[in-house]
C-alpha cells in the first residue's frame, strides 16, 4: 500500500495547508453543488420544488453525516498502520472497513426509509409539500450504500495523505449530479423525484473510479476483498474508533434538525434569514474544517510512529492557523453583514434578522468553535474518537439545543435566544478539548499502539 504522503517528517505548516486546500475546495464544491441543485429545481419545478429539496436535504445530509463519522474514525487505523509500514495489516484493515461500511450503510438505509416519515413531520415541513419531500428523501435514503462507500474511500485516501483525490472524486460526483438534474428535471420533466434519482445515480457511478483509485494505490486487493471475513477482533478495533466518529456527527446535524424545527415556528422571515446566515457561516468553517481533517490525519500518522512532540507542533500549528484565518474572515462578514444580506433579501425584513444571525453567530463564538474542532480532530486521530462525540453532546445537544431552548421558551428571547444558544454552544467544549490535550492521557493509548497492531 502506498503512503501519498509522509507526514511525520518535513515543515507542519507547509503539509497542514498543502493537504487543507485541497479538502477545503472540496467543502465548496459540495456547497456550490448545493446552491446549483437547488437552482435547477426552483427553475425547473419552482418554489415547492425548491421547498422539498431544502427539507429533504436536511434528512439526507443527516444520514450522510453517519457515513462520513464511520469512514473517517475507521480510516484513523488504517493511516497508523501504514504509518508503522505494516501494509499487510492495513490492508486488511481497508477491507474490514469496507466490509462493515456496506453492512452499516444498509442497516441506515433501511431504517432511515422507514424513519423519514415521522421525521419530516417532526421538522414541520408543509403539508403541501410533504407527499412530495418523503418520496424525494426515501429515494436518497435507497442510495445510502453509495454515500456511505464514497465517504469511506475518500477517508483512506485523507488517511493515507491523498487530499487530491478525494476533490477530484467530489469535483466528478458534482459535475455528473447536475449534468443528471438538468436532464431529468428540464428535460424529462420529472420533477424533485427526478432529482433525488440524478442524485443516487451520480454517487453510483463516482465509485468506479473511487474503487479504482484504492486498487491502484494497493490500499485494496480485488480478489482478497471479495474472499475476505474479518476476525472478531478486528471488528471490535474498527467499531470502537468508527461508531463514535458516526455518532459525533449524528448528534452535530441532530442538533442542527431540532433547532431548524424550532425556528419553523418562528415565522417564514427568520427561517428564510437564518437559511442565508447559515449558508454564509458555512463558508466562512470551510478552511477550519479542512485543518481539522488534516489534524486527524497527521496526529494518526505522528503517533502510530512515535513522534509524540510533532504531535504537539501539529496542534499547535492548527490552533494559531485556524485562529487567524477564521479571525480575518469574521472580520469581513461583520463589516459586509448589513450589505451580504441585502443582496439575497434585498428590501425584505428578513435581512435585518439575518444581520443579526450573523452578528452573534459567526463573530467571536467562532473562534471558540475553530478551537474545539481542533481538539475534538485531534482525539480522533490520536484513537479516543469517543472524547470528540462526548465533547459534541456537550456543544450540541446540552447546549446547542437545551441552552437554545430554554432561553427562546422560558426567557421569552424567541428566534435571538435560539441565535444566543448556537453562538455560546462552543465555549465550555473548546475549554474541555483543551484540557484533554494538556492532561496527556491520549499518550497512554497511543503508547500501547507505537510498534504494535492492535489486530
Amino acid at each position: 500500500m502506498n503512503i501519498s504522503c509522509d507526514m511525520t517528517r518535513g515543515p507542519v505548516v507547509r503539509q497542514m495547508l498543502s493537504f487543507s486546500l485541497p479538502l477545503i475546495g472540496m467543502h465548496v464544491l459540495q456547497l456550490c453543488y448545493g446552491v446549483a441543485d437547488m437552482l435547477i429545481v426552483s427553475r425547473g419545478v419552482g418554489e415547492e420544488g425548491a421547498a422539498v429539496v431544502g427539507n429533504g436535504s436536511m434528512v439526507a445530509f443527516f444520514v450522510a453525516s453517519l457515513g462520513m463519522g464511520f469512514g473517517t474514525g475507521g480510516a484513523v487505523l488504517v493511516g497508523g498502520q501504514a504509518a508503522r509500514g505494516e501494509l499487510s495489516g492495513s490492508r486488511e484493515a481497508v477491507h474490514t472497513l469496507m466490509w462493515l461500511t456496506i453492512l452499516f450503510s444498509a442497516l441506515v438505509s433501511v431504517v432511515s426509509f422507514v424513519l423519514s416519515a415521522p421525521a419530516l413531520s417532526r421538522l414541520g415541513v408543509p403539508g403541501k409539500v410533504l407527499p412530495e419531500t418523503l418520496t424525494y428523501t426515501r429515494i436518497l435514503c435507497t442510495g445510502t450504500v453509495f454515500v456511505f462507500c464514497l465517504h469511506t474511500i475518500c477517508a483512506v485516501l485523507r488517511a493515507l495523505g491523498n487530499a487530491v483525490l478525494p476533490l477530484i472524486l467530489t469535483a466528478l460526483s458534482a459535475a455528473l449530479n447536475i449534468l443528471l438534474d438538468i436532464v431529468f428535471v428540464m428535460f424529462f420533466h420529472q420533477g424533485t423525484a427526478g432529482a433525488a434519482v440524478a442524485t443516487v445515480l451520480a454517487q453510483a457511478a463516482v465509485l468506479v473510479p473511487a474503487f479504482w483509485f484504492l486498487r491502484e494505490g494497493k490500499a485494496v486487493s480485488e480478489r482478497s476483498f471479495h474472499r475476505f471475513f474479518p476476525s472478531r477482533q478486528r471488528v471490535a478495533v474498527m467499531l470502537r474508533l468508527a461508531l463514535p466518529a458516526s455518532a459525533q456527527m449524528a448528534v452535530v446535524n441532530l442538533s442542527f434538525l431540532i433547532v431548524t424545527g424550532m425556528l419553523n415556528a418562528c415565522g417564514i422571515a427568520v427561517v428564510a434569514a437564518t437559511g442565508i446566515g447559515l449558508k454564509i457561516n458555512t463558508l466562512a468553517g470551510m478552511p477550519c474544517w479542512g485543518i481539522g481533517q488534516a489534524v486527524t490525519v497527521m496526529t494518526a500518522q505522528n503517533l502510530a510512529a512515535g513522534n509524540e512532540e510533532r504531535v504537539r507542533h501539529i496542534v499547535r500549528t492548527a490552533l494559531w492557523l485556524n485562529i487567524v484565518i477564521t479571525a480575518g474572515i469574521v472580520l469581513v462578514v461583520q463589516v459586509a453583514a448589513e450589505n451580504v444580506m441585502a443582496c439575497f433579501l434585498p428590501a425584505s425584513s428578513s435581512a435585518g434578522i439575518g444581520v443579526q444571525y450573523l452578528r452573534l453567530c459567526c463573530s467571536v463564538n467562532s473562534l471558540f468553535y475553530v478551537t474545539m474542532y481542533v481538539f475534538d480532530s485531534f482525539a480522533i486521530g490520536a484513537e479516543h474518537a469517543e472524547f470528540a462525540f462526548a465533547n459534541a453532546v456537550l456543544e450540541a445537544l446540552v447546549i446547542r439545543v437545551l441552552l437554545s431552548w430554554l432561553l427562546a421558551e422560558h426567557f421569552t428571547m424567541g428566534y435571538m435566544g435560539l441565535y444566543v444558544g448556537q453562538a455560546l454552544s462552543p465555549v465550555l467544549p473548546a475549554f474541555f478539548g483543551a484540557l484533554f490535550y494538556a492532561r496527556g492521557r491520549w499518550r497512554e493509548r497511543s503508547g500501547a499502539r507505537n510498534g504494535h497492531s492492535p489486530l
